[in-house]
């Protein structure tokens, strides 16, 4: 992505907020025999915890906005999965729960924010049906209409790690350009991969500081606050990778390193582009 590109991001009128959320617990971790049963082996739904996961990160962000002082409306961008969408369902329950807000937040698909299309992780293509507003809006009725036409529903596959991260950097950007305003705010779901990316791309591209940001764990329901103030040309890193509102729903699984690259903070090493990954947890 070109620099010129970028730039919108550190405009000094641009104000923003933006919450990264990964999905919660999902139940192929938990119940490794359900793939064989499953009609959609590749898209699972989640676990119990999962859901209360999701629902206790929407009431979390309610407490992040009224502690601020925030009376925006909210956007809700999910990737395509079915958990993430189940995620996304559950964070608008809680805030909604918990603030009271008088108009729900839009949900919208956003294929950006996909899971990471590795070779490793999915041998063969997924099925496209699957994954497109004519088939969830059956499964989450609350879907608005597609605001951006996308050529895909899902991304290019195979995927490779200099790919995956180059499109969740450009996933934020146009989310940015094309959902938020500074009287609306996001909340991005995804998964492992994008919630380690996003925060990690936007510093490597001096957007965000630290500039060397390393994540080592992106666990599930993690947040990620990512804050623009006018005035200035940097975003703030107010919350990275958080998990302090799940004390009493701690995750069984999805705390692994998820993304290759340069050793993160704290050791140890992501897989590579063509590694045989073995990832319990992915996405």
């Amino acid at each position: 992505m070109s620099s010129e590109r970028l730039s919108a991001l550190t405009d000094p009128s641009l104000e923003r907020v933006v919450y990264v959320v990964r999905h919660g617990e999902r139940i192929d971790q938990i119940d490794p025999s359900w793939v064989n049963t499953a009609p959609e082996p590749h898209d699972p739904p989640l676990t119990k915890l999962g859901v209360a996961q999701a629902q206790r990160t929407g009431e979390y962000i309610a407490e992040d906005r009224q502690r601020n002082g925030y009376n925006t409306a909210l956007t809700v961008l999910s990737s395509p999965f079915y958990r993430t969408l189940q995620t996304a369902e559950g964070i608008i329950h809680g805030v909604t729960k918990q603030s009271g807000l008088a108009e729900r937040p839009a949900l919208y698909l956003y294929p950006p924010l996909s899971e990471w299309l590795a070779i490793d992780y999915f041998p063969e293509p997924l099925p496209h049906d699957s994954f497109t507003h004519s088939n969830r809006i059956g499964q989450f009725p609350f879907l608005k209409p597609p605001k951006v036409d996308f050529p895909s529903p899902l991304p290019p596959y195979p995927e490779s790690r200099i790919e995956m991260r180059q499109r969740f950097l450009h996933s934020f950007l146009h989310a940015i350009e094309n959902y938020s305003s500074p009287s609306t705010h996001l909340i991005l779901v995804s998964h492992g991969a994008g919630c380690q990316a996003i925060p990690q791309q936007l510093a490597a591209a001096q957007i965000v500081r630290p500039f060397e940001l390393r994540i080592p764990e992106t666990p599930y329901c993690c947040v990620t606050k990512l804050v623009k103030k006018p005035n200035e040309t940097e975003w703030c890193l107010e919350v990275c990778a958080g998990t302090q509102h799940l004390t009493d729903l701690l995750e069984r699984t999805g705390t692994e390193f998820v993304v290759g690259g340069p050793t993160p903070v704290g050791g140890g090493a992501g897989p590579s582009d063509g590694q045989n990954v073995r990832w319990r947890a992915h996405g």
